[in-house]
């Protein structure tokens, strides 16, 4: 019974004991090899004791179970075995999702990349059909009688990016790292803001590959803006390397911690970004890749707002990431001071994950290209 030793080995490893999550892990794979929950918790497991690489490697074969398609045919098997509660990721959409994934087909059409008349076609069936009177940005199921047009390739991969370099150093080398490492430990509310983070060659690199990659899976009600996660894929070799370069630039920053989950978010050209929130890690890295020139104005504004405040101890992730209500109240009744960021490319803001954050309100031009991209990294201790 494969399933019943999986959650056995989760809950294993929500205890930390790693010793016995491996070996259940090890007894699963004797049994099966086509289980897409299996491949995410072996994973979790390789990320939680600072294998990256190896956790990496678990999650695209949970990706390749998952999400192949006959554009994309990595699957292996003829038939895996996906947790229910994650086939609902084909079968809900928002009206702004699927407007992005036919920009998106029609841009990687008019680069050259990848051809695809009748899907985007097919796309048009679906926004011609879409339900009248419902918001662009809510989710709803998707009747058969439009899933039809697009079930060979909704939330499925199409396309990966195919620009990963053998040899680029990720980091601006100019920047004065020692500083940089000094005032984030000296500080008493550590945020502190890096301009140029990236070297130009990477930094055009992984906004092409933010770009083409159809692996934009997570669509939120809130705002209508995209997530891709590096347990579904966002793991381009590039920011794999600038975390364990920044580990080496900024050691006393970085201290005994490692890449614990990383993703990037992509914004409609104007309106809400990520609400009120703290994050479950000790660090976050958050940088900003599209152009200046995408932009509306020169306002200082779609960035982001950082208060000076850490979620209270006894909360849980619920609390400080799920629950607006709660969290609102908490700012109102605690009126802390306040870091207002203004967005600008290749600009990166380090600061203690549990500190309250939101972005701006987001103002760019239309168009494809346009559109605001954020990676979020965040860091945390080994457990092992």
């Amino acid at each position: 019974k494969p399933n019943t030793k999986i959650k056995l080995a989760n809950l294993y490893l929500k205890e930390k004991n790693f010793s016995k999550c491996i070996d259940t892990l090890n007894e699963v794979e004797k049994i099966s090899d086509n289980i897409v929950s299996f491949y995410h918790l072996k994973g979790n497991y390789y990320k939680s004791i600072g294998k990256i690489e190896l956790s990496l490697n678990n999650y695209n074969k949970a990706l390749e179970l998952l999400r192949s398609s006959k554009y994309w045919p990595k699957k292996k098997h003829n038939k895996s075995i996906v947790d229910p509660t994650l086939n609902s990721t084909f079968r809900y959409s928002s009206k702004s999702k699927i407007i992005h994934d036919f920009e998106q087909l029609e841009y990687l059409k008019e680069s050259g990349i990848i051809f695809l008349e009748k899907e985007m076609q097919n796309l048009r069936k679906v926004l011609d059909e879409w339900p009248k009177n419902i918001s662009d940005d809510k989710m709803i199921y998707l009747e058969e009688c439009i899933f039809k047009y697009i079930h060979e390739f909704y939330n499925r991969v199409i396309y990966i990016s195919q620009n990963h370099p053998e040899v680029i150093k990720p980091l601006n080398l100019n920047l004065n790292y020692n500083k940089i490492d000094n005032d984030y430990i000296e500080s008493d509310f550590p945020i502190i803001v890096i301009d140029n983070l990236l070297s130009k060659e990477a930094l055009n690199i992984i906004w092409n590959y933010c770009l083409e990659s159809t692996i934009w899976f997570d669509c939120k009600e809130n705002g209508g803006y995209l997530g891709s996660y590096m347990t579904d894929g966002f793991d381009h070799p590039i920011l794999i390397d600038l975390a364990k370069d920044l580990k080496n630039k900024l050691p006393k920053t970085f201290k005994k911690k490692f890449l614990n989950q990383m993703w990037a978010l992509k914004y409609k050209s104007t309106g809400k970004g990520t609400r009120l929130h703290a994050d479950d890690a000790l660090l976050n890295l958050n940088l900003w890749i599209t152009p200046d020139s995408s932009k509306n104005s020169i306002d200082e504004d779609s960035g982001m707002v950082i208060y000076k405040k850490s979620v209270p101890e006894e909360w849980n992730f619920e609390d400080y990431n799920q629950s607006d209500t709660k969290i609102e109240n908490y700012i109102k009744l605690s009126d802390p001071q306040k870091v207002t960021i203004p967005y600008k490319e290749n600009r990166a803001v380090i600061f203690d994950s549990k500190f309250i954050h939101k972005s701006q309100d987001i103002n760019f031009k239309n168009g494809y290209k346009n559109k605001r991209i954020n990676i979020t990294m965040l860091f945390d201790l080994i457990y092992s």
